[in-house]
């Protein structure tokens, strides 16, 4: 395979994992904003009580999927940097 073969390879993959890190983030963020708009859930508390638990958990996760998303960054521009400058 040509070097050139290669960076497409690696920069596709490393787009597609951005964009998958990138669309969990949202959808954890916007699962929030969804629970407080259904109504009736007040009818239900203990349903509720649940979704609340998982909406705290779903937080706690946000912080590792953003930790990981950064590192996806900074690995796919270092990866391109060393591509790009390496002398094969």
């Amino acid at each position: 395979m040509t070097p050139d073969k290669i960076v497409c390879i690696f920069n596709l993959i490393m787009g597609f994992l951005t964009l998958s890190s990138f669309f969990t983030i949202l959808t954890i963020l916007l699962s929030e904003n969804i629970i407080n708009r259904i109504k009736f859930l007040d009818k239900y508390p203990r349903i509720l009580e649940l979704l609340k638990l998982r909406n705290y958990v779903n937080k706690q996760l946000v912080k590792f999927y953003l930790l990981m998303h950064l590192i996806t960054i900074i690995l796919g521009i270092l990866g391109n940097t060393s591509m790009f400058f390496s002398n094969k």
